[in-house]
């Protein structure tokens, strides 16, 4: 998607008047996506996307936990669906993208995890960047948005996703950034809180700290990692359903980057009985996510690297052309590995700035947006 076709959805009123704004707006594009993806599951699972679908919804039970933590974003999410004229129980599933990653990857699919997303943190001389690559499958491009969700108090998100979707990253008003990268490796819970959910709670946080405290608290579906950024403090944590473990770096050297292989954490239980019974050449290396680490890392933690155009750089690196941070179609083809839907750069100032291309960054042209 060209960046300045980037639809803006400005969003503010109850969570249900937010969520129908969002069906309304964009009920033709969240259709057209959702044949799209059922066409996905069948071609990558081999699977008829009913059957699929019917396996998940026996495996997740995550709607108690959504209703404890993040109700009024269930409500937004029935909004959607309302808005857009499709069964809210549909709508509502929809949300759980990494849970049926995580599911699909546990119960069907060969033991291959999707190595996609690239992020990193950096506290630089005088203001602090975030910023990730937030890779996924192809039949997303051209269904990108960019969401401005106003709270009655005046606190603002501005929070990345696709149509239908309630986010998939952001940064708010009080200079809080947020990254994800997906964490096969770690343990899932069928009774966790989506990785959706936590996303937006994140991004309704005042603070790094309150932030983190949630992080901590929270039980958690998928593994995921979480990278933080905040003025003059970057923090990535690696979230599993049976603990959070802080990645070293971070709160020492103000500069931190991830990938998709666990770095910090040791809960690796179920994973290793995963691809136990494989032999040994078949089982996963993470070369791709060891690649790009190397490359980000190795531009954003650099003396001088802390600067809006050599952090563009990075995102957009293919330092090995086999394993580029920044994915266009050329490089996905055939590969279960995430293609470029958008690339972010969160400067955090006064006001914050968000610097977004809706595309591999490589190729795509960058906007800015101020988050006030």
């Amino acid at each position: 998607m060209d960046t300045a076709n980037l639809p803006v959805l400005d969003l503010e009123g109850t969570p249900r008047e937010r969520g129908r704004a969002h069906g309304e707006t964009l009920r033709a594009n969240i259709l057209e996506l959702r044949a799209k993806y059922r066409d996905y599951v069948r071609a990558y699972y081999d699977l008829d996307p009913a059957e699929f679908y019917a396996g998940f919804r026996r495996y997740a039970d995550f709607l108690p936990t959504v209703r404890a933590h993040a109700p009024h974003l269930l409500e937004e999410a029935i909004g959607i669906a309302e808005g857009a004229g499709l069964d809210p129980d549909d709508v509502v599933y929809t949300q759980f993208g990494d849970e049926e990653w995580q599911y699909g990857f546990f119960h069907h699919e060969p033991a291959h995890p999707r190595q996609k997303c690239s992020s990193f943190g950096i506290v630089g001389e005088g203001i602090t960047f975030g910023g990730q690559n937030m890779d996924i499958p192809p039949m997303f491009d051209g269904h990108q948005i960019l969401m401005r969700i106003r709270e009655p108090d005046g606190h603002v998100a501005l929070v990345f996703s696709f149509a239908g979707m309630i986010g998939l990253n952001g940064v708010n008003s009080s200079r809080l950034g947020l990254c994800c990268n997906s964490l096969n490796q770690l343990q899932p819970s069928r009774t966790g809180l989506p990785v959706a959910f936590i996303v937006r709670r994140l991004l309704e946080a005042r603070s790094f700290a309150e932030a983190e405290a949630f992080l901590r608290a929270v039980p958690h579906a998928s593994g995921q990692n979480y990278l933080l950024s905040a003025p003059g403090r970057v923090g990535s944590f690696e979230c599993s359903a049976l603990s959070v473990t802080e990645c070293p770096g971070g709160a020492e050297t103000g500069r931190i980057c991830h990938t998709n292989h666990v770095l910090a954490s040791s809960d690796l239980g179920a994973f290793q009985v995963r691809i136990a019974g494989l032999p040994e050449t078949e089982r996963p290396t993470f070369n791709n996510s060891r690649q790009r680490l190397l490359s980000i890392a190795g531009r954003v933690e650099q003396d001088g690297a802390s600067t809006l155009e050599t952090l563009c750089a990075a995102l957009s690196a293919h330092d090995d052309p086999a394993n580029p941070v920044s994915r266009t179609h050329r490089d996905v083809l055939g590969s279960p590995i995430g293609f470029t839907a958008g690339s972010m750069i969160y400067e955090l100032g006064s006001p914050p700035r968000l610097h977004v291309a809706a595309g591999p960054p490589c190729e795509t042209p960058w906007r800015t947006f101020d988050v006030e």
